[in-house]
């Protein structure tokens, strides 16, 4: 992938219309009373960055980081604009590692590397969570894209991560309508006192 990875995703930033507003993601909306103010943050793949600014106006310190220095861009210039501070780092995370934290809080949304899913635990704080939300192949049913090479299969996603006690999961057709799995875990020896 590389740098025309990032040159793709850069394009397609350059293109899109920012949106003003900061929408989160519904999958953070569940846990978001539960995240302490100051709480470390990773969006992975954050693209725009609606789940890491919606935790930052939550009161949580925010690192963003995407393969494109673009959005990465847009993310800021939105940060920003709502008086926050947040962090950002280019890193195409099919090559990379992600910043070591430890994090009490990882979100991965709209973003499938079954790989970099299986090692997250390991950035993990003790009693840290992931969240994610990822399209599986049902919603090709309504949508062409994402294309299936991008998409979980139906089910799949808490086998993705062996080394976290699963917290919720359900596939449905969202708000958003898009046919997404979600996910909450954190680390099997905590997983009962997280719940």
């Amino acid at each position: 992938m590389g740098s025309d990875d990032a040159d793709r995703w850069n394009q397609r930033y350059r293109d899109a219309r920012t949106p003003q507003d900061i929408d989160a993601p519904g999958i953070v909306h569940m846990v978001i009373a539960s995240v302490r103010h100051g709480a470390r943050v990773l969006d992975v793949a954050c693209g725009l960055g609606d789940a890491g600014l919606t935790l930052a106006q939550h009161g949580c310190d925010v690192t963003f980081v995407d393969v494109s220095p673009v959005a990465l861009q847009l993310v800021r210039d939105r940060a920003s604009n709502e008086r926050l501070e947040v962090t950002t780092m280019a890193l195409d995370l099919s090559q990379d590692d992600p910043p070591h934290g430890p994090w009490d809080l990882i979100t991965c949304v709209h973003y499938l590397d079954r790989n970099l899913l299986g090692r997250l635990s390991q950035y993990l704080a003790p009693g840290g969570r992931l969240v994610a939300a990822i399209a599986t192949r049902r919603n090709l049913e309504q949508h062409a894209r994402p294309s299936a090479r991008f998409l979980l299969e139906e089910e799949e996603l808490p086998g993705l991560v062996p080394a976290l006690h699963i917290l919720h999961h359900d596939e449905a057709w969202r708000a958003n309508g898009v046919h997404e799995a979600w996910l909450i875990a954190t680390h099997r020896e905590l997983g009962h006192e997280a719940a």
